[in-house]
């Protein structure tokens, strides 16, 4: 029994530890780095492998309204569309 004992005791002295080394790296004081630059977005082109079937066929957002068939590639590139939305 006495082992045992020893063994939660063990236990629950690791957690606590465990524990308190977390709370203390939460609470430290982190480094401060200078803003990274910012960097233009670049997409891949995305293509499907039948523009039979593999479309978008209608989309509708905010002010965007756009309805597509089969377009080269199997997508329509709607990079430039915006809308505000809420």
């Amino acid at each position: 029994m006495r082992k045992e004992n020893d063994l939660h005791f063990v236990r629950l002295l690791t957690t606590l530890y465990a524990v308190l080394m977390s709370i203390t790296a939460a609470t430290a004081q982190t480094k401060s780095y200078p803003p990274l630059a910012a960097t233009a977005l670049q997409y891949c082109a995305a293509n499907g492998k039948s523009t039979y079937y593999e479309y978008i066929d209608y989309i509708s957002m905010g002010t965007i309204s756009r309805t597509s068939g089969a377009e080269p590639g199997g997508y329509f590139d709607g990079t430039a569309l915006s809308t505000d939305i809420v």
